[in-house]
């Protein structure tokens, strides 16, 4: 076994930490998809490295970087809830909550028979991990691992498991339903339900419910699954939890059914709507019934009475924002979901909510504009409403979905949905008064303005709708080779960037002609530092990703990543591009001169690694001296984008990191600190 290093963390309420965190809110932004929890202890753990440990029932958090996503977590027996196993695809560790380290209780040995750990369940004296083809034991504190059955699939594969006081259940890919008798290990197949087992809960040895795929419902058994019964009172097939003989729930992300009779009847519970609750990814039955839930960005909730109450044991804003800005004053403003509005006076050092007196519309805010270091306009899908001194001074019934405000001008353009039609609307009194200037048929939600003055409004296509003279009258063009825009920005009148969400296009003769220079998923945020430096991000869900480009888009490298979607952007004075992201949160992005180098102060040496450059998802192996502590890879810029805290053998895996220029450090086991440059290839 080797002990891993103490992990770098902040201790306070939900402090950031490392590489995942927001600017604001003060949390790091997670998917938390396991769970497990005992007496005041609740350990949860999620996607961007990240888990969350709470000593006090919720009160306070602490936030640690891991170094892989974790698939379950258990609380070890005996220690009170102190101690916890982790389980990843190649790794099982025991988290001590005490001096927050991590040792690993798994084995090269145990991995080699048994490839990636599939699930893990504990009792009261041992540890079983199951595999896709077999189960393993060790007993808790002593770690020998010893193997209990061969499952004896040829095609098949265990993905979830339960244990009860006298058996380990097991469900596969395709339906295979096997048990194994704890005191005899014989393993015994129990039912074939031809289809893939999503999720199942026993409450006893055989009393238990099952979802299972292209079932309406999920069943119920009392043998132990040799037989069943469907619940159709329960509606929704997914996500099953049983607690006792009678209480059943499933939960399906947002929302919740619950039978207290043993599925006679249920009650559809949904999950609150407030915007400080958010979507469901793991839950967990304590032996007193309180159930605990564990979901997107951070969220950690419990129920006492089964969903008749909620308590959100992390509580803040986790509407998503849809725009940004930020005032040469220092003023920033970010607005989005339910009333969300987001403000800094210093430039985005500190940000807070703002409750606004005199804002009586409950709505979602699409837009925001500064007009100066104490006034704003902010548009929503039922009103446009100025902003002065914090106050809100008049509101016209207008709805917007996007908003445009020219500074030189002193003029707004926006884009109004209308019950019927869409049009283009027109404001040269602060936003008081909006007047119709066109009727478009379809428009792809954004406003860009050349240098010259002249607008542009995406349609469908290759159409785009153009104004000369400040909105009043308008134009149908064509844009480039029938591309649909989607997102837009210029440089000067006859350079922009274009993209399609999967294409960026460049053209240099105001659109008469493009062409592609990348491609990605959901390509925007689209940024000219100038001719020749570009920035765009892609996105999913969960991750941002910025691209950069020094030769005026021949080539684009990955340069940094972020955990949530960013829905746009803005580029201060200082080129540091502001996020407003999924989850309420706020990040930001220094984009460097290309001339640039990463400072990084501490004793350091030249790092040799091999092969360099190394073909994705590889390995590389670093030729030093001894053992290696710990290694981080970061980007040019010098942002950790991922941090090992083992090596093995000198050995890094690369998995997960895109083509691109990297900057790798490790500390050696004599304190050293070694840094060298990585290429990355396709």
């Amino acid at each position: 076994m080797k002990k891993l290093l103490l992990l770098f963390l902040c201790i306070q309420q939900f402090a950031i930490c490392q590489s995942e965190d927001s600017v604001f809110p003060k949390v790091p932004y997670t998917e938390l998809n396991a769970m497990a929890v005992e007496g005041n202890y609740i350990y949860s753990a999620g996607d961007c490295n990240t888990a969350l440990i709470s000593k006090d029932a919720g009160q306070t958090w602490t936030t640690i970087s891991i170094e892989d996503y974790a698939k379950s977590i258990k609380v070890v027996p005996g220690t009170n809830g102190e101690m916890a196993f982790y389980q990843f695809n190649d790794g099982i560790y025991i988290f001590d909550s005490n001096d927050l380290s991590f040792e690993e209780i798994s084995s090269s040995s145990l991995y080699l028979s048994s490839g990636n750990y599939r699930t893990i369940e504990v009792d009261e004296e041992y540890i079983y991990v199951t595999s896709n083809l077999n189960l393993h034991r060790a007993k808790v504190g002593e770690y020998e691992w010893e193997k209990v059955a061969d499952f004896n699939f040829e095609n098949d594969a265990v993905v979830v498991s339960d244990i009860t006081e006298n058996y380990i259940h097991m469900g596969s890919l395709y339906g295979v339903l096997l048990r194994v008798n704890l005191t005899t290990s014989e393993l015994e197949t129990v039912n074939d339900f031809m289809n893939r087992i999503y999720s199942f809960d026993m409450v006893t040895d055989d009393l238990g419910y099952f979802t299972i795929q292209n079932f309406t419902y999920p069943i119920k058994t009392t043998d132990g699954g040799a037989t069943y019964t469907e619940l159709e009172e329960l509606p929704e097939n997914i996500g099953v939890r049983g607690y006792g003989p009678d209480v059943i729930m499933t939960v399906n992300t947002n929302r919740i059914y619950v039978s207290t009779d043993g599925g006679q009847t249920s009650t559809y519970i949904p999950i609150p709507d407030d915007g400080t609750f958010d979507l469901i990814f793991a839950s967990f039955i304590s032996e007193d019934g309180t159930v605990y839930f564990a979901g997107r960005s951070s969220m950690v909730i419990k129920t006492e009475d089964f969903g008749q109450s909620f308590i959100n044991l992390n509580e803040y804003n986790r509407e998503h924002l849809e725009d940004i800005e930020i005032h040469p004053s220092g003023l920033g403003i970010a607005v989005g979901g339910n009333n969300s509005i987001i403000k800094t006076e210093d430039g985005g050092e500190n940000w807070s909510i703002q409750d606004v007196p005199g804002y009586a519309y409950d709505d979602y805010m699409q837009s925001v504009a500064i007009i100066s270091q104490n006034k704003y306009v902010v548009a929503s899908n039922s009103s446009v409403t100025i902003i002065e001194n914090d106050q809100a001074i008049h509101s016209a019934p207008v709805s917007l979905d996007v908003m445009h405000y020219n500074k030189e001008g002193d003029y707004f353009i926006g884009l109004r949905y209308g019950f019927s039609e869409r049009s283009i609307v027109k404001s040269t009194d602060g936003g008081m008064t909006w007047e119709t200037k066109a009727f478009i048929p379809n428009h792809n939600y954004m406003i860009a303005q050349s240098p010259s003055g002249k607008i542009f409004i995406p349609g469908q296509d290759g159409i785009m709708y153009t104004s000369t003279d400040s909105g009043d009258t308008w134009d149908i063009e064509s844009f480039g080779a029938d591309i649909n825009v989607r997102h837009l920005a210029f440089l000067d009148d006859n350079t922009a960037l274009a993209s399609t969400g999967l294409d960026l296009h460049l053209t240099t003769d105001g659109g008469i002609t493009t062409s592609k220079i990348s491609t990605g998923y959901d390509i925007r945020n689209l940024h000219f530092i100038s001719a020749e430096q570009i920035v765009y991000t892609t996105s999913n869900e969960s991750q941002t990703n910025f691209y950069e480009s020094t030769d005026g888009g021949q080539t684009f490298v990955p340069m940094d990543k972020f955990c949530s979607q960013t829905i746009s952007s803005f580029r201060d004075e200082d080129n540091v591009i502001w996020m407003a992201q999924r989850g309420g949160h706020i990040n930001k992005y220094k984009v460097e001169s290309p001339t640039s180098t990463l400072d990084i102060s501490g004793n350091e040496s030249s790092l040799a690694f091999t092969p360099n450059p190394v073909s994705m998802n590889q390995s590389i192996y670093f030729n030093v001296d001894g053992g290696i502590n710990k290694a981080s890879v970061l980007s040019i810029s010098g942002r950790e984008l991922k941090n090992f805290t083992t090596v093995r053998n000198n050995n890094l895996s690369l998995e997960g990191l895109a083509p691109g220029i990297y900057v790798v450090l490790i500390e050696s086991e004599n304190g050293n600190i070694h840094q060298g440059k990585l290429v990355i290839t396709n």
